[in-house]
């Protein structure tokens, strides 16, 4: 993770500059779908069967995303326009 940023996939927490962040069950299974998948796109497709394991409206992709986003540094998660949400560090 990029410096200042430490996750314990056990505890599933994550910890920026020292700090605890709280994460809610689906942000924590998007965010470690992201970093699995870190440098590569995950798509709308991949969220459904990773996250929850069935079609959620892409709607709700983005509000779960944006939760996520609040919680963490600007710009760790990008967009990448028509196609998904990328980490790279």
């Amino acid at each position: 993770l990029p410096f200042g940023y430490q996750y314990d996939v056990k505890k599933m927490k994550l910890l920026l500059k020292g700090e605890g962040v709280v994460l809610a069950k689906t942000e924590t299974k998007i965010l470690e779908l992201l970093i699995k998948q870190r440098g590569s796109v995950v798509s709308c497709e991949m969220f459904w069967e990773e996250v929850w394991g069935e079609w959620v409206d892409s709607a709700n992709i983005r509000v779960q995303v944006g939760n996520l986003r609040k919680k963490l540094e600007k710009d760790f998660i990008k967009n990448v326009r028509g196609l998904g949400y990328s980490i790279d560090f």
